[in-house]
């Protein structure tokens, strides 16, 4: 049964907007939504008589006298010509029009033009429907874009609304008025959406980026130093006693001094770097294209010698001094979790060395550790810092040799320990009860990158994601599964949920109840670790499930060991005969490869095709072997 369909915040400020523009346009006749032939019968544009439409707010009135310039995408010269004579219609503001007829010829003038608002048909040679938002939106980022429609649906507009544009309007449903004060709103709606999304991802002090553009920069760093062959690094930055300015001045003068530390950074990268404020008295540099680790010393020598010279604020001359740290791509790591632990821990050393000076990061200075911290106390921060991330290991049919799924696995990037599994931490979290935040951390992230993956071409994939008992026993877990869902744009038939059979064992009759609900919206269940309790058998029958995974435990060895051998074929048999697919994990070996293959498994995952792997390097696996044998 398919996913009842739910509105995340954007869709439902889609759907209010939809709806107060259809009704400001008079209202949607249920005859002209059921006629096929209704966007051929509207395409002279206004054809029935406008409706009476309240006069265009004068705050929304631009006060320049220069025209706005307004692209009209629309394959209809007669109703470019209206548009033209109803926009004269309105004293102010003025336009200046530019047409394209196809989407092709649009896109072309976005990307050398620039233009105020769009105003784009949805019955092109080129672009049929909604197709032509996207890349409209793709190649003009800052520009509106107001919807034009021979069809008064409300679900089309919010449709629309939800894919990017900032307004609908109905052809034949108003005049002059209505069309300015569209794109008045349009124009004033995205220059809101705009500053929205400077505030969450700027630091309100500075101006900086902060953290979490921070990371998109690094991912594009170092993207762009995998193509180049570069060395991209990162810097962090701790101001040392920074608490006693604020303690010594106040916390305006400690807030100016952040101020020209922020500038002094700027002043010392080149325009392609980034400079971020990522904490109280925290900063971050991203170093893009350098020639040699080299060039990133000789990066770290101006920057401390920059950082040497006083700041002269309010009448007081202050002196600050940093501990900086700093790793490298490729020589310290290949992800951006890895190269912040990195260079965290650099900065650390920076500190143990007395402070006012910079690390670079290589092995000997962690295993220097005067002494490794407990895994609890990190644990709380580790989510702020962006320290979790999630690996993927492929799943493989075994009859064609496609990828057709992979396993979201959890992963800690500690920044002195290094890459830790579950196993490792957690026993922590739930001790400080941050396993429910974790594990929706882990299923949001697993569902927006399968959803990526799946719009990037690969649309055989679904995600398992591992969930425990505990887990599935909170109150709201429907809600938030399909929340989740909603948020990625993820189908819920590309979501396997796993359970381990011995959290089922203890809790069956509400777990039956939880999985019901969360099989009938469409997302698939599998029993983990089949086999392993003797239990197993008597709960399969009641246990609504799609799939059965075969634990590592019979798959070892399965070539040469009978007795293995013996149970693996009858869980296969046995599975099939109930209209169950079967998962074989932990997978090493050629033999227990060739065994599974001639019993008839479905899938198979494990080192003897590929390990866990960073969503990146998994993206360039798949395009590099889409096909495995």
């Amino acid at each position: 049964m398919p996913r009842k369909g739910r509105l995340n915040g954007r869709a439902v400020m889609a759907k209010l907007l939809a709806r107060i523009r259809v009704l400001a346009d008079g209202g949607c006749r249920a005859q002209d939504l059921r006629s096929t032939s209704l966007v051929r019968r509207t395409r002279r544009l206004f054809s029935r008589p406008p409706v009476a439409v309240t006069p265009i707010p004068s705050g929304l009135v631009p006060t320049s006298t220069l025209p706005l310039e307004l692209l009209i995408v629309e394959d209809n010269p007669g109703d470019v010509r209206l548009i033209d004579e109803l926009l004269r219609q309105v004293p102010r503001p003025a336009f200046r029009l530019t047409h394209a007829t196809t989407l092709q010829d649009a896109l072309r003038l976005l990307d050398r033009s620039r233009f105020d608002a769009v105003l784009l048909d949805l019955v092109l040679s080129d672009a049929q429907g909604l197709e032509g938002i996207e890349p409209v939106g793709h190649v003009a980022v800052d520009v509106p874009i107001v919807v034009l429609s021979g069809l008064a649906d409300e679900a089309l507009a919010v449709q629309a609304l939800a894919q990017g544009a900032q307004d609908y309007l109905v052809k034949g449903r108003g005049d002059g008025n209505l069309i300015v004060r569209a794109i008045l709103y349009a124009i004033e709606r995205k220059h809101s959406e705009q500053a929205i999304r400077h505030l969450a991802n700027h630091d309100a002090l500075t101006g900086l980026p902060n953290r979490r553009l921070l990371t998109d920069r690094i991912h594009q760093a170092l993207a762009h130093s995998r193509r180049s062959g570069l060395v991209m690094a990162i810097v962090l930055l701790d101001l040392d006693n920074f608490k006693q300015v604020n303690d010594s001045f106040g916390h305006p003068v400690g807030d100016r001094l952040l101020l020209a530390v922020a500038q002094c950074l700027r002043s010392c990268i080149r325009e392609s770097d980034t400079a971020a404020r990522i904490g109280g008295d925290e900063f971050a540099l991203v170093l893009a294209d350098v020639e040699s680790t080299e060039g990133v010393t000789a990066f770290l020598k101006k920057l401390h010698a920059a950082l040497q010279a006083p700041f002269l604020l309010d009448g007081h001359e202050l002196y600050v001094t940093a501990s900086i740290g700093v790793s490298s791509y490729p020589k310290d790591g290949q992800t951006v979790p890895v190269l912040l632990g990195c260079a965290d821990v650099a900065m650390y050393r920076s500190k143990e060395a007395g402070r006012d000076t910079w690390r670079s990061y290589s092995p000997a200075i962690q295993s220097t550790s005067v002494k490794q911290p407990a895994i609890g106390s990190h644990l709380p921060r580790a989510m702020e810092r962006g320290e979790f991330v999630v690996h993927y290991q492929p799943q493989v049919e075994l009859k064609t040799g496609c990828v057709t799924g992979v396993e979201a696995l959890l992963r800690w990037c500690h920044p002195q320990l290094g890459l830790l599994p579950p196993a490792r931490f957690l026993r922590a979290a739930q001790q400080a009860g941050l396993m429910k935040q974790i594990g929706r951390w882990v299923l949001g992230q697993a569902c927006a990158q399968t959803r990526a993956w799946r719009a990037a071409g690969h649309s055989a994939l679904r995600v398992a994601v591992r969930l425990s008992a505990r887990q599935l026993l909170e109150e709201d877990v429907l809600e938030a599964v399909l929340q989740i869902l909603g948020e990625s744009g993820l189908e819920s038939r590309y979501l396997e949920l796993e359970l381990t059979e011995a959290g089922f064992v203890k809790n069956a009759e509400t777990l039956v109840s939880v999985l019901s609900g969360l099989r009938s919206e469409g997302v698939r269940i599998s029993l983990s670790g089949f086999g392993v309790r003797h239990s197993s058998l008597s709960y399969l029958k009641r246990l609504p499930v799609d799939s059965l995974k075969i634990g590592r435990t019979f798959v070892r060895g399965i070539g040469e060991d009978l007795v293995n051998a013996a149970i693996v074929r009858a869980v296969i048999s046995m599975a099939h005969g109930m209209g169950l697919d079967v998962i074989a994990e932990g997978v090493e070996r050629a033999g227990e490869f060739a065994f599974l293959r001639a019993e008839g498994c479905d899938r198979f995952q494990g080192g003897y095709f590929s390990r866990p792997l960073p969503p990146l390097v998994l993206s360039e696996m798949l395009l590099r072997q889409p096909r495995w044998t």
